[in-house]
């Protein structure tokens, strides 16, 4: 259980024709060799399957994000989807490998990590009033806020990045939505 089962068929094979060649009383020293070598050659070349914990934990995060995606910055979720697909494709695949399913943690924790949620300007992972007072410093003009930092600004959807998204940046985080 181990192991692949790829790799676990290779050596069940190898280890099938070893018998034969060890049952067989005219087998020649160079086929009794050939047969050990391939035995030993099965046996080192086993393959273990991977621990998927941290992928189920990735793709976990990633289904929280997707099943509400209006609380996130649209442009920071536009490749989660197809990033949670191919991680859940070697999620399903009994023979994945470590170096695979390390692959698809990566890829799918680099598109989780910018997700950004409405309102969190600040980009520290939480809607609070800090976020609401880079706002206003930024329609004060005491600030500039970045691409990023503008389209998780506005939070009311009007374009602009203003008092009004402050207010509702407020209301978020006191949790009155």
């Amino acid at each position: 259980d181990q192991y692949t089962a790829a790799s676990v068929g290779n050596l069940r094979a190898a280890l099938d024709e070893a018998r034969l060649t060890a049952d067989d009383r005219d087998a020649s020293e160079g086929q009794i060799n050939a047969a050990y070598s391939s035995l030993a050659e099965a046996m080192s070349s086993l393959v273990r399957k991977a621990d998927k914990s941290e992928l189920q934990t990735a793709l976990g995060k990633a289904a929280e994000i997707l099943s509400d995606t209006s609380k996130y910055v649209e442009e920071s979720v536009e490749g989660l989807a197809a990033a949670a697909d191919a991680a859940q494709a070697v999620y399903d695949r009994e023979d994945a490998d470590a170096a695979e399913v390390g692959t698809a943690v990566k890829s799918l924790v680099d598109e989780i990590l910018k997700a950004r949620l409405m309102g969190d300007v600040d980009g520290n992972g939480t809607v609070d009033s800090a976020d609401s007072a880079e706002v206003l410093s930024a329609a004060a003009e005491a600030q500039t806020l970045d691409e990023m930092q503008s389209l998780a600004a506005d939070v009311n959807g009007d374009g602009a990045a203003d008092s009004s998204d402050a207010a509702e940046i407020l209301v978020y985080a006191a949790d009155f939505r």
